[in-house]
């Protein structure tokens, strides 16, 4: 009895010290990844961070720099509304919560955790092609990354698994210098790997997304800038899944949505995000997309006719006079046009009231390269 109780014990200590190995292994590296620094820390300074994690989801720590600032205007949709800017909003009083609803429920579930703090006067709403989709999952997002979130030790774990898959993050290890405290583009303090190696990440102080990696290399051409959302169309998968008809009961959620917002007081404009002319003429040419991308712009754009709130359709890039070289994939247009797409926005005499227009002039007339519309340490 005596034997198995002192290998039992054996086994037991030598698993506490593997265990206690491994966390304080991993805990270190993630101190020099810049990764450990908690809410309080990136909230108190939040108006010059760049905020972009390799291990987790960085979105959601928008939802609490929302409710610090409680911006008048507000934007709700995916990435593909992470490239509007402050900078063009009267006393900057703007927020963009791109990047946390890739679904009508998302969005949803968005808006909802923002009306608990306070009521924006003004939400954009970009709804996206694929959240009528039949044949894309309409699943909730948000609900997965809390509970990563919450989890103590999952960014240890997260760690680990990805230094095991990605050799680049492996390699950083031999680099440390090559992560910086400051970004090299805007110069903001930066948490998280991806924003200290590569400048990628959100900018906490109006929740825009800044490219690096996209901005620190030669600009790219659009060739090789759509070769990615072409092999989706090839493939038919990833956001680009072939359909014939809308989901209707997606679009009755979206109705729900819509609805909930202007009953709380919200002046709602719904926008439909760009495409490059390229992608857009190919789904317009082809069987597997065509019906489904009229049916969807027709019935969006019916239902906010129903709801009694601002609709804008800038499926195509050309639409609001941007084009296919300010594009920066097959499925997201650039500062540049997003600066575009706020000045089609002033024809809503409401929304126009929220926009500083001598600004927004100003910067259309002196961009700083086709992507760029704003100087990087603005």
């Amino acid at each position: 009895m005596n034997v198995w109780k002192t290998w039992i014990c054996r086994l037991l200590t030598v698993n506490i010290f593997i265990l206690f190995g491994f966390f304080l292994v991993s805990t270190l590296i993630l101190y020099e990844f810049r990764e450990l620094y908690n809410d309080d820390e990136i909230l108190l300074e939040c108006d010059n961070v760049l905020l972009g994690s390799a291990i987790t989801d960085s979105s959601l720590m928008k939802f609490k720099v929302v409710a610090q600032k409680k911006p008048r205007v507000v934007a709700i949709g995916s990435s593909r509304v992470m490239q509007f800017r402050s900078n063009y909003f009267v006393n900057k009083d703007f927020y963009t919560m791109g990047g946390t609803s890739g679904s009508v429920i998302d969005a949803h579930q968005t808006f909802r955790r923002i009306n608990k703090y306070y009521t924006p006067d003004v939400v954009i709403l970009g709804v996206d092609l694929w959240w009528l989709n039949p044949n894309f999952p309409h699943t909730s997002n948000l609900g997965h990354l809390d509970a990563l979130r919450e989890s103590k030790y999952k960014k240890n774990l997260q760690l680990m698994e990805f230094m095991k898959d990605n050799a680049e993050m492996r390699n950083m290890l031999f680099h440390l210098s090559d992560i910086k405290e400051l970004d090299v583009l805007g110069h903001r303090k930066t948490v998280g790997l991806s924003a200290s190696v590569k400048a990628d990440g959100y900018r906490l102080v109006d929740g825009s997304y800044q490219y690096g990696r996209m901005l620190t290399v030669d600009l790219k051409e659009p060739e090789e800038l759509f070769k990615d959302t072409h092999e989706r169309l090839d493939n038919r998968s990833r956001l680009f899944e072939a359909a014939i008809d809308i989901d209707y009961g997606e679009l009755e959620r979206l109705k729900a949505l819509i609805k909930e917002m202007s009953m709380n007081g919200c002046h709602v404009v719904v926008f439909l995000p760009p495409f490059p002319d390229e992608i857009y003429n190919r789904m317009l040419n082809d069987d597997n997309w065509k019906f489904f991308l009229s049916k969807f712009e027709k019935s969006v754009k019916d239902c906010c006719a129903e709801a009694n709130v601002q609709f804008f359709d800038f499926s195509n890039v050309l639409w609001v006079g941007s084009n296919d070289n300010e594009c920066l994939d097959g499925f997201h247009g650039s500062e540049m046009t997003y600066t575009k797409i706020v000045k089609a926005m002033l024809s809503d005499k409401a929304f126009a009231e929220y926009i500083d227009k001598d600004y927004l002039n100003y910067v259309l007339e002196h961009p700083v390269n086709r992507f760029q519309a704003i100087p990087l340490n603005e």
